[in-house]
């Protein structure tokens, strides 16, 4: 069962590096190599099931980041990026944060 998980969280990381990094073939093998060679390094160890819970809740959260918060920006030609923005991608409201602009000019 611990394998499955492993398998999936590894599967899930890898599409969402797919999604985060499409068509930029440098940065998706750059991402699916350091992806790989964690994963790689970690095969023999052996872990307590808190501590695979942890790492798995982490691939997990890491993967979601990866989809929901990474837009890539391309060069548009007139000193401007056009953001890769996707359906995953994560579009705030600073609104709500900030709160609502009065406008105008900076105030004394």
């Amino acid at each position: 069962m611990d394998k499955a998980k492993v398998l999936k969280s590894y599967r899930g990381l890898i599409r969402a590096s797919q999604i985060a990094f499409k068509n930029d073939d440098v940065a998706f093998t750059a991402a699916r190599n350091k992806i790989r060679q964690e994963y790689i390094q970690n095969i023999d160890e052996p872990l307590e099931k808190a501590e695979l819970l942890k790492k798995l809740q982490m691939a997990k959260d890491v993967a979601r980041l990866l989809k929901s918060n990474v837009v890539q920006g391309v060069p548009n030609g007139e000193g401007r990026f056009k953001l890769g923005i996707h359906q995953y991608s994560e579009l705030g409201d600073n609104s709500k944060t900030f709160g609502k602009s009065q406008g105008g000019c900076c105030r004394d």
